[in-house]
């Protein structure tokens, strides 16, 4: 099989592989400096795998290590932590990602604000879903 030897140009298997090999934190690290947005990576049990600086300061933990692992039901009050796994399963269920969803969610202060969040499926090379990808936005709805 030849390949084009372009530079910049995708050209095969090989590079592939080494996107495999990225972590999720990594491939997620771009949305740390969006104003307000903050990104939850959970396995298919809901556990959580990966998380945003910003997500872990709006639940009150002091670094991300006190998250992991965690299920909602360790972070949430059990009527949110039932929807937001009902919404996981779904995704991970159906493969079609959930977006636009408008929720509660903590505020750096300890209170509770309302957010955009949009849910899709992880999937593993193979294309197995593995998991999801919350990516969550305040929505400043005070009046100004």
């Amino acid at each position: 099989m030849s390949r084009a030897s372009t530079a910049g140009k995708f050209t095969g298997p090989v590079e592939a592989r080494s996107l495999d090999s990225v972590a999720i934190r990594d491939l997620l690290r771009p949305f740390d400096s969006l104003p307000d947005a903050f990104y939850i990576v959970k396995d298919r049990l809901s556990r959580v795998i990966a998380i945003s600086p910003e997500a872990v300061r709006r639940m009150g933990y002091g670094c991300d290590s006190a998250v992991l692992g965690k299920l909602p039901v360790d972070y949430l009050p059990p009527e949110l932590a039932s929807k937001f796994c009902e919404d996981d399963r779904s995704v991970m269920e159906s493969g079609i990602p959930r977006l636009g969803m408008v929720e509660m969610w903590f505020n750096p202060h300890g209170g509770r604000d309302w957010i955009s969040t949009n849910k899709y499926p992880l999937r593993s090379p193979d294309g197995e879903i593995v998991g999801i990808i919350g990516i969550l936005q305040n929505l400043d709805i005070r009046e100004k």
